[in-house]
């Protein structure tokens, strides 16, 4: 058997240092705590169900938790679920700690773990519709809904940027099929 190991692409590498460094409003550091509970949500449902995890990785696009197959969807399932759960767990605890930095936790731990709960591989809820649906249109479709919300979400909220993330959906899903 491996051991478990943990890896850091030359990607990653080289663009968090790098978000850190510009980010002089502390975003990047206030979306850590969400982050890092949303990969123990993973790990801990994994523990329950009796899984086990090969590595993780910290890739240009995140974390990324790579498991080894467990014995049933139901199991699996639960386990892309949780990480979005737990890392939603923490905007109430946040929001009641005093602090500017603790409210912009909360509202970085509410947009990502919201973002990685749409239908859409390589996020959570993708990978949770891939074994609900088994079809590689559904996950088509889940793809393109999930652009949809964001492209609406950027005309309504009039923040383009958020284009990237749906060109990147978009861009993952015809890669895929």
């Amino acid at each position: 058997m491996q051991p478990f190991r943990v890896e850091i692409t030359p990607g990653a590498a080289i663009l968090y240092p790098l978000l850190y460094f510009f980010d002089a409003d502390g975003w990047f550091a206030a979306l850590l705590p969400g982050v890092i509970l949303h990969e123990l949500g993973h790990a801990a449902a994994l523990r329950l169900c009796g899984g086990k995890a090969a590595s993780l990785r910290l890739e240009i696009t995140g974390l990324c938790l790579d498991i080894l197959p467990l014995t049933s969807s139901a199991a699996e399932i639960l386990c892309c679920l949780a990480g979005p759960a737990a890392g939603l767990l923490w905007i109430p605890l946040a929001r009641t700690l005093p602090g500017v930095w603790w409210r912009k936790s909360a509202d970085a731990a509410l947009v990502i773990n919201l973002f990685n709960l749409l239908p859409a591989l390589p996020l959570d809820g993708g990978k949770a519709l891939e074994l609900i649906a088994r079809s590689r249109t559904a996950l088509l479709w889940g793809s393109v809904f999930s652009a949809g919300v964001l492209t609406l979400a950027a005309w309504g909220s009039r923040r383009p940027e958020l284009l990237l993330p749906a060109g990147f959906l978009l861009f993952y899903a015809v890669r895929s099929a």
